[in-house]
């Protein structure tokens, strides 16, 4: 699973994916400077993983991860190739989430297009650009439709182009699943989810912004943090973020709140497996098979698979050792349609 940063230069982008990865993604004050997207895998925050360590007395908890993109700044003209438009929008049309960053933090030393803040007017230009890129797709496509077979689909593209040209995105329009089916494999920009990361200055507070109706009307998760202080923080030593959230008084860091809305938006579940002195999570989509499980495992678990133990988090914690969950009946034999839950704890048996 991929999730694509998105927005307009200077809104910050770069800053937060630094935070996020802990990297070293080149920030510019001026478009265009990334035009190579940077990627990295980034670790679910994951509170059962270091208490079933240490109830296990593991020797090392690797936790989950979700990729992240780094797409450079879009501008208004995108879809038309002004920029590096459409090299960008290909780039957004391979991930799974947007997450859409917004500029809220004024700074003199780095433009904005208007001078001053304006976050209707720059989430408008790229959902415009997003719009008119699945517009442009879909009109394309329905011009090649010619023969009576395809009349169904090129009556369900029309209605598509209709709700786009309201200004509409694929997103918010109600699709029976076979449509649904159908429009997936045109790679429409408006049908991913999408999240809205506030980049908050450091002289602004959530409820500067929390009220604005072009954010609540929407639908759409709005998260706010100031990605210059994510990114320090990212930094420090894991003590010394602890020790910071202690005295802010939070529970979790922005970053962590963005990560954990954006794995809920994919509707991914985590899971867990023991080896060699190490426990490993993993993330699955929700309503995914044990077979598919031992897939993101390795190929030829899936492939040779007889069975697999099942524990649930809950229930091993109210034990003292596997074994003993084990001896009391709590673990269970799953077969290949056993469905993963959130929090299994997986010993899958194979034949090589």
């Amino acid at each position: 699973m991929q999730i694509g940063i998105v927005g307009l230069p200077n809104a910050g982008k770069s800053t937060i994916f630094n935070a996020l990865s802990q990297g070293n993604a080149r920030v510019e004050k001026f478009p265009f400077t990334t035009i190579e997207p940077n990627i990295a895998k980034v670790a679910v925050p994951d509170e059962r993983l270091s208490k079933l360590k240490d109830f296990l007395g593991i020797g090392e908890g690797i936790p989950a991860e979700i990729e992240f993109m780094d797409i450079a700044g879009l501008i208004e003209g995108a879809s038309k190739g002004e920029g590096m438009g459409n090299q960008f929008l290909s780039q957004i049309q391979t991930v799974d989430l947007i997450l859409h960053v917004v500029r809220g933090f004024s700074n003199p030393d780095i433009p904005h297009r208007k001078g001053d803040l304006d976050i209707k007017g720059d989430i408008d230009i790229v959902e415009t650009e997003l719009i008119l890129r699945d517009l442009d797709i879909l009109q394309n496509a329905v011009n090649k439709l010619k023969a009576k077979e395809n009349l169904p689909t090129k009556k369900l593209l029309e209605k598509i182009i209709e709700q786009l040209q309201q200004g509409i995105p694929l997103r918010e329009i109600h699709l029976k699943t076979e449509e649904q089916q159908v429009l997936s494999g045109y790679g429409l920009l408006t049908s991913k989810p999408v999240v809205y990361v506030i980049n908050m200055g450091e002289d602004k507070k959530e409820a500067d912004f929390a009220c604005s109706p072009e954010l609540v009307q929407r639908n759409i998760p709005v998260l706010f943090l100031c990605g210059k202080i994510e990114e320090e923080l990212s930094h420090f030593s894991e003590s010394e973020r602890e020790e910071f959230k202690e005295i802010m008084g939070l529970q979790k860091s922005g970053l962590q709140k963005l990560i954990k809305v954006c794995y809920d938006m994919l509707n991914l579940i985590t899971f867990y497996t023991i080896a060699r002195n190490k426990l490993h999570a993993w993330s699955l989509k929700n309503g995914a098979t044990v077979i598919q499980a031992a897939e993101k495992i390795h190929s030829d678990m899936a492939k040779g698979f007889i069975k697999a133990e099942v524990i649930n988090f809950d229930h091993m914690v109210g034990f003292n050792s596997y074994a003993e969950a084990k001896e009391k009946g709590r673990v269970r034999i799953a077969g290949k349609e056993y469905l993963v839950k959130d929090g299994d704890i997986l010993y899958i048996h194979f034949r090589t």
